[in-house]
């Protein structure tokens, strides 16, 4: 099964996120925009595993307290010369963090790797190939030049089940967690 972790973003954020796509312009590269129902913040990417139980196990135990989280602010990986994923910021991002090292810590002896650098963030779009770097680099400054875009409460994450399709990816909910 292919898992990963995740906190939920609302209905009317994932609209709003979605919408930001129009901003940049369709014909300066191929890019494949995450579909507006996947939006989320993935906090750990598990990949193909067969140890389901053990992993629910162990995030049962996480204890973190309940946030308010923002999302503002657009960027793009690696960097905005070399764009491969667009991307809007997540904020509190010591708290998100932290729930994400908690997660890291609580599934490391299963065997998952740590991941080197995290930074809280929701996928908007990955890049496929770049036409005009220049009207994209615009599309890409015209999305920083948006403020917050939604706040709201998060109550718990989830651990998900992707399956993937030629339509694009399916996630399903596997178990979900609630914070303190």
């Amino acid at each position: 099964m292919r898992l990963f972790v995740a906190l939920g973003i609302p209905e009317d954020v994932r609209k709003k996120l979605a919408d930001l796509k129009d901003d940049v312009n369709k014909d300066c590269a191929k890019i494949k925009w995450v579909e507006t129902g996947n939006i989320h913040l993935t906090l750990k990417f598990l990949g193909e595993t067969d140890v389901v139980d053990e992993i629910k196990e162990n995030l049962d135990k996480i204890s973190a307290e309940k946030f308010t989280m923002s999302i503002s602010g657009t960027g793009a990986f690696p960097n905005e010369n070399r764009v491969r994923v667009i991307w809007a910021g997540a904020r509190p991002e010591k708290t998100i963090c932290c729930l994400q090292k908690s997660i890291e810590e609580s599934l490391s002896h299963l065997g998952f790797a740590k991941d080197s650098k995290f930074h809280p963030h929701v996928t908007l779009g990955r890049v496929r190939f770049v036409k005009d770097m220049d009207t994209l680099g615009e599309g890409i400054s015209r999305l920083k030049a948006v403020g917050k875009i939604g706040e709201f409460p998060v109550e718990k994450f989830t651990l998900k089940k992707s399956t993937l399709t030629p339509e694009g990816p399916v996630y399903e909910d596997v178990a979900v967690f609630e914070l303190d």
